[in-house]
């Protein structure tokens, strides 16, 4: 490779990942004929929000939670701004994010392992892993939330090493964003001041939760003076906490949630705790509730259900267990020719992810292995205390254990290129 190719890569290195990105996506969307709307109920449910935005009604409130605001005003404008071609233009700013982001991985690898190589395998791993490729272009926040998430984490890590904040700050504006989106990093938010704390300052942490409370502080004030709820963002972990603690769900979780048909089975029917008018008791009287009752109520059927199965609760925390330390879909959801491949290559990065984190090398600073023992620990929790909610592993998680693949695989290709190219290796 000579000098001069060398630098025309580095130099326009940024474009060539976020075109190779959006190419990719492009790429499978046009082989894969899903349109934007079938793998996820919720890509009607935020359309019809959107809808009700630009009518000017505030309708955050969708009985199972108040949702976090971010994607639905984010339809909304893209929808006034449109005229007519608001699911195209959708999809490519979402194909865009996703490429910016693959340029931050790329950055965060080169920061972390100070190696060309390093760097390149991990954004070649990120671009091609497919399991975000169908989130990309459907009409749900998973594409919004990591890519401002893997944002956060690329400033967080920046600013490491820096004396200044101004990183730092930025790594508060885009957690804001992210939790504004979806919520469940807020899980993580103490283990992340922590890490602040720890390698930056007292100063540093308070200016970074001051960031992340100005951003959330409208959507605060207006879901408490609307819906009577206090959070940075969106409400309900107890209906998640119902979902994962429920006859009603039981078996799905456990079991096939009904028939799996050509790409997955439907999920569990969750109409008990979205449908204002269930016929069954008591949960048409709880739907019916004000949002602050409505929550504390389904808690309160929680927790009864799990004193009186402790069988049933012990089955699903093994459940989760599983989940939680085996890469790929749930295979009591999706045919085995959809389930396999997402094994194998989760295999292929959470394995040697798990081995470079355990390893002890200076080439791997504390500082990043917290940053992804927060991840792990903020996954499990979910896996655990809920119930196992793969895409949140997908889009919080594994962008990291791509980094960390990355490196692992670029010491060995490095190598064979050393012994088969020399000249590829200066």
């Amino acid at each position: 490779m000579s000098p001069g190719f060398r630098a025309h890569i580095k130099q326009y290195s940024a474009a060539y990942i976020i075109l190779v990105c959006i190419l990719s996506r492009i790429l499978f969307k046009l082989i894969s004929g899903i349109n934007n709307y079938e793998l996820f109920h919720d890509s009607y449910r935020y359309n019809e929000i959107s809808n009700r935005l630009i009518q000017g009604e505030w309708a955050m409130d969708i009985n199972a939670y108040i949702i976090a605001p971010l994607y639905p005003l984010f339809l909304a404008l893209i929808k006034l701004i449109s005229k007519g071609h608001w699911e195209l233009i959708t999809v490519g700013v979402q194909f865009l994010m996703v490429g910016i982001s693959a340029l931050w991985i790329y950055r965060l690898a080169l920061l972390v392992f100070k190696s060309d190589w390093s760097a390149l395998i991990s954004v070649i791993l990120f671009i091609f892993y497919p399991l975000t490729l169908w989130y990309n272009f459907t009409l749900v926040q998973e594409t919004m939330f990591q890519s401002l998430f893997i944002g956060f984490l690329y400033y967080l890590y920046k600013s490491y090493n820096q004396k200044s904040n101004r990183s730092l700050y930025m790594a508060g504006l885009l957690f804001g964003l992210s939790i504004l989106t979806k919520s469940h990093a807020l899980i993580a938010l103490p283990f992340f001041l922590l890490w602040i704390a720890k390698y930056k300052s007292a100063g540093s942490t308070i200016g970074f939760i001051c960031i992340v409370v100005s951003i959330c502080l409208p959507i605060t004030i207006i879901n408490y003076q609307q819906y009577g709820t206090l959070g940075l963002s969106s409400a309900g972990t107890s209906t998640l906490f119902l979902l994962g603690h429920s006859d009603k769900t039981y078996n799905c979780i456990l079991e096939s949630a009904g028939t799996i048909e050509k790409r997955h089975a439907q999920g569990c029917d969750a109409d008990f705790v979205f449908e204002k008018e269930y016929p069954e008791q008591p949960y048409s009287q709880i739907n019916k509730m004000a949002p602050i009752q409505r929550f504390k109520s389904r808690k309160e059927i929680a927790i009864k259900w799990i004193k009186e199965n402790p069988g049933k609760f012990g089955k699903l925390k093994w459940h989760g267990i599983k989940r939680f330390v085996i890469p790929g879909l749930d295979w009591n959801q999706y045919p085995i020719k959809i389930w396999l491949p997402s094994f194998l290559l989760g295999l292929l990065i959470y394995f040697p992810a798990l081995l470079m984190l355990l390893k002890r090398s200076h080439n791997l600073n504390q500082a990043f292995k917290y940053i992804v023992w927060i991840l792990l620990l903020n996954i499990f929790i979910i896996f655990i205390l809920f119930f196992p909610v793969n895409r949140f592993r997908v889009i919080t998680l594994e962008p990291m254990l791509i980094i960390l693949a990355g490196a692992y695989y670029s010491i060995y290709i490095k190598k064979w290129l050393q012994r088969k190219i020399p000249a590829a290796i200066t």
